[in-house]
């Protein structure tokens, strides 16, 4: 497996030691030298095998880290947390002080909590993770501490919710705890909305369909925003090509951006595949990656009505697309 990097204008080869298999990894940067590859994207089981590996020199070496990881994530302390699945039905929450050296057990889930999406971390508040997971019947389950993993909450809820498909890939989902402990989440759901952002304000226990779509339900890639979370954007794929869509009020109204050139209309094919979209707050844009011939990684600044797109494949090897694992070196 190759990682590859762009630097000022190339894209570098980055070496891994043996055990990321899959095509494109779960990449998680949090920082200039700290990266973490997750061996697959795919989220609901499986028979992949799942490993992490780490770097702490900026992708120069790799090494061992927490073995069956499926995500992970960083608090607003710098403590990493993940979410592993290490059997049938067996699935667990670490956490850890050494940048993945040290993995230390939080809590185990119930029997019934499985197939996780995301964890995400309170923006400023330490002691807020939580874990979006689903169940069985692919009814979603939010397992929550606010006090920095001492306890846990189990949520399942019901009535409008985001009900997941069981053979659905992590890339097409998003999932934030805003700063005002809002819940947003973004992806293509079996029930009520469809393709859509829902929210909840009560950890989880009820949710409002915010923006849905309404005659077809497409696929949404990406789910990013400012620390305070008052904006918030996504990538819908639909009609051949994808449209940014993004909110200014936490999530509760969102409009496609009123672009000048369409991301379709820039890279010149008749169909535009979105494999992921990574959101970078502190350079206000927005990186998408296809699968189209023409152009792979392209990004669009600002994230606002005036954003203009511009092409980031240079000398990508052929060898190692991009595809869904993608991240941002922080600036």
């Amino acid at each position: 497996m190759t990682i590859t990097k762009l630097t000022d204008v190339l894209w570098t080869p980055l070496v891994t030691t043996t055990g990321i298999s899959a095509a494109s990894p779960a990449l998680f940067i949090f920082d200039s030298t700290h990266y973490f590859a997750l061996n697959n994207t795919q989220d609901q089981g499986g028979a992949v095998t799942l490993n992490m590996k780490r770097s702490a020199d900026a992708g120069a070496t790799w090494s061992d880290s927490l073995v069956d990881a499926q995500h992970m994530a960083i608090d607003a302390a710098g403590r990493l947390w993940a979410y592993t699945r290490e059997a049938a039905n067996t699935y667990k929450i670490y956490y850890s002080d050494d940048w993945g050296v040290n993995w230390t057990l939080s809590y185990t889930p119930p029997a019934g909590v499985k197939h996780s999406f995301f964890l995400a971390c309170h923006p400023t508040n330490r002691n807020v993770i939580a874990l979006w997971a689903t169940d069985a019947s692919s009814h979603p389950v939010f397992v929550t501490t606010a006090d920095r993993g001492t306890s846990w909450t189990v949520t399942t809820p019901s009535g409008t919710r985001p009900d997941t498909f069981l053979d659905s890939v992590q890339y097409q989902y998003g999932f934030r705890v805003l700063q005002s402990g809002r819940y947003v989440v973004s992806g293509f759901f079996t029930t009520g909305p469809k393709g859509g952002v829902m929210t909840s304000d009560d950890s989880g226990v009820t949710w409002t369909a915010r923006q849905t779509d309404a005659a077809n339900s497409y696929l949404r890639y990406g789910l990013g925003g400012s620390v305070s979370g008052a904006k918030l954007a996504t990538v819908v794929n639909a009609a051949n090509s994808a449209y940014p869509w993004v909110s200014i009020d936490s999530g509760t109204t969102w409009a496609v951006l009123a672009l000048s050139q369409s991301l379709q209309a820039f890279t010149g094919d008749a169909t535009i595949t979105v494999r992921a979209m990574v959101y970078d707050q502190t350079r206000d844009a927005m990186y998408v990656s296809t699968n189209n011939a023409g152009f792979t990684v392209v990004k669009l600044t600002p994230v606002s009505d005036s954003g203009v797109w511009s092409n980031l494949k240079f000398n990508i090897p052929t060898s190692a697309p991009v595809n869904s694992g993608m991240a941002v070196i922080p600036a």
